[in-house]
């Protein structure tokens, strides 16, 4: 049930094109969700340029670890 109320709020993302998770511990995690993983935020911004031309939309969106 956890998994089901951590990620029904990601279900607003199908309307995204891409969706890049940077600085993931496991890439894998990010991947098995449907994201792109990313090294940092800046790498995540310029494969999506790349693929989509300099004026592509992008939001950013920051979770900081709790803790």
């Amino acid at each position: 049930m956890h998994g089901i109320l951590a990620t029904h709020p990601l279900k607003r993302l199908r309307h995204a094109a891409r969706v890049y998770v940077a600085g993931a511990e496991d890439p894998a995690v990010p991947k098995h969700a449907g994201f792109i993983p990313a090294k940092t935020v800046e790498d995540a911004i310029a494969a999506a340029q790349h693929i989509h031309g300099p004026d592509a939309t992008i939001a950013c969106v920051r979770n900081p670890q709790g803790g």
